[in-house]
């Protein structure tokens, strides 16, 4: 179950945790593909995000749209409440991705009362999402095996649906 209040914790250097709610209220079944469900929530700044399973190719997804970079999740139930895969960055400004980085979510809450929800201004989402980049950069300019061809078609192919599905709401 997709639904309630996740932390994605990854690591790129530093240590990272990203705060989202998915709201069991606002799930919609697929115009392309019928029995395909997305849930709609938004992240910690107050913007949409979307989530859904891929049953093409076997995954767990989530799309989160930003000005700097979007982040995108890949993964698989690990046990309940406990999700597990990949972390993505993907460049806004020439459409490159970073490397698979490990990433764990937990489900803290059911519902978004219960939930303490970061409250930030957009400049704060900026600073992170700069700074999130500027660290892959780094790490990924030394290593040339990171680059953006190695990403799986499968990746890329969630991505492209969850993005034209956030674009269309």
């Amino acid at each position: 179950m997709l639904a309630g209040y996740w932390r994605y914790t990854y690591q790129i250097v530093s240590i990272w945790n990203d705060y989202y709610y998915l709201d069991i209220n606002d799930v919609e079944e697929s115009t392309s593909s019928p029995g395909e469900y997305n849930i709609f929530g938004t992240d910690e700044y107050g913007g949409l995000v979307v989530a859904g399973y891929d049953p093409t190719y076997g995954n767990y997804s989530l799309y989160d749209s930003g000005s700097i970079i979007d982040l995108f999740y890949v993964y698989d139930f690990s046990g309940g409440g406990v999700v597990s895969g990949c972390y993505y960055q993907i460049d806004n400004s020439d459409g490159s991705w970073s490397r698979c980085y490990a990433m764990t979510g937990i489900l803290l809450s059911l519902t978004k009362n219960a939930a303490t929800a970061k409250s930030a201004i957009q400049s704060s989402q900026n600073e992170k999402e700069s700074e999130a980049k500027q660290e892959v950069n780094d790490l990924e300019s030394q290593d040339i095996t990171a680059k953006s061809n190695k990403i799986d078609p499968s990746v890329r192919e969630s991505y492209k649906r969850l993005k034209a599905i956030y674009s269309d709401r």
